[in-house]
């Protein structure tokens, strides 16, 4: 996310506007393929930016529980028509607010759903109650196993039998 909000503070900073990122200190590794995983992050802010007045702020979020890692990316744009959050993650669709010469093709959700559906994660958008979309992204968290070197490597000058 941190490499992502470096590739497009320039957008940014054309339509002055800032970026809070909200992380906490120890945060769970995922198993994800990083290329994509960024071109979802991508998507979501640039998007963000693109919905966002000028001179307002984007909110990111990483929470880290037990079993997932959860991103959240607010914006302060229109929101999307309750009715529409689930349909904007269909190839072609977009929401009927942002229909108004903003630009797009309405892929790029529906490509971020695939990407993260790969990933075994789940994404959605709600809106929050002082206005603009929220968007959430949620993947298992990274299982890490310990082994015993005991177990797993011959002891000096001994060599493993068959």
């Amino acid at each position: 996310m941190d490499s992502v909000i470096g590739e497009l503070a320039s957008l940014m900073s054309e339509k002055n506007m800032e970026a809070v990122f909200t992380t906490p200190r120890i945060t769970s590794p995922v198993n994800a393929d990083a290329v994509r995983l960024a071109q979802v992050f991508r998507n979501l802010l640039s998007n963000a930016i693109k919905f966002s007045r000028p001179g307002g702020r984007l909110e990111i979020a990483c929470e880290t529980r037990p079993d997932e890692v959860l991103w959240s990316v607010r914006d302060e744009g229109p929101g999307i028509p309750n009715e529409e959050l689930e349909q904007i993650f269909e190839k072609f669709q977009q929401s009927s607010r942002t229909r108004t010469g903003a630009g797009g093709t309405g892929l790029g959700l529906a490509i971020c759903r695939e990407i993260v559906n790969a990933h075994q994660g789940k994404i959605w958008a709600t809106n929050h109650p002082d206005g603009g979309a929220c968007f959430h992204v949620e993947l298992p968290a990274a299982k890490i196993v310990k082994r015993d070197a005991a177990r797993t490597s011959p002891r000096p000058g001994k060599r493993p039998t068959a």
